[in-house]
């Protein structure tokens, strides 16, 4: 939408916005670089709040992460709370497979409970 906010936004334009990034089209790569900066605030106010090590960028700007990994990074970043951002290795869905399957598994190899 920050790109073309007369169009629909699809995963088919998202793609096509890639595409244009990787191709140095200036107004998409400003486009992505914006939504960086509300990425970055997102994620500082996710460590602010939870403290994780970790955070885990998935999705379509993973596929950009190259380009927008210094912008997230710098914009927020804090040295009385250091964290690691990094790119998924695997799609959003197959994340989410993983963490159900976890999940559903937890209870059934837990330690026994006795008592």
């Amino acid at each position: 939408a920050r790109y073309d906010p007369e169009t629909p936004f699809t995963a088919r334009r998202f793609s096509d916005l890639i595409r244009l990034v990787r191709g140095g089209e200036h107004s998409a790569l400003c486009a992505v670089l914006e939504t960086a900066k509300y990425l970055s605030l997102g994620i500082s106010n996710i460590v602010f709040a939870l403290n994780p090590e970790v955070v885990i960028v998935s999705g379509g700007i993973a596929e950009v992460w190259d380009i927008v990994q210094a912008p997230v990074l710098a914009a927020y970043s804090s040295a009385r709370t250091p964290f690691q951002v990094r790119p998924a290795r695997l799609p959003a869905d197959d994340l989410f497979l993983h963490g159900s399957i976890s999940y559903a598994l937890d209870a059934l190899y837990a330690k026994p409970k006795l008592g």
